[in-house]
């Protein structure tokens, strides 16, 4: 298992306005500091919510990134554990229609 002596703060990313209709679409990444413990809460914002998928990422070098099982469809949130060094959050399934939402990755 991996750790960090700095290991036990708190970091979050916030992106506004992310295209859910679009598979290309990725939240900036974010070093999570050997946290263990990770958080996607996906907001409504404009258009339909009922189809999109988004996903947790996760990344040893923030270059190649890897699909986590914490999805969340349409608006809401999901929780897991990594220890990975990055994580991020993509739009793996599109919406179908335009629609965006609100993006907050968090780690602890």
């Amino acid at each position: 298992m991996f750790t960090s002596a700095s290991h036990g703060s708190f970091g979050s990313l916030e992106s506004e306005g992310l295209n859910t209709n679009s598979t290309s679409s990725v939240t900036d990444s974010m070093y999570i500091n050997g946290n263990q413990t990770l958080g996607v809460y996906v907001y409504a914002d404009t258009g339909t919510h009922a189809a999109h998928i988004v996903t947790i990422q996760i990344s040893m070098n923030d270059i190649d990134w890897i699909d986590t099982p914490y999805s969340v469809t349409g608006a809401g949130y999901k929780e897991g554990t990594t220890v990975a060094q990055y994580m991020r959050a993509k739009v793996t399934t599109a919406e179908g229609s335009n629609s965006t939402c609100n993006v907050h990755i968090a780690s602890k």
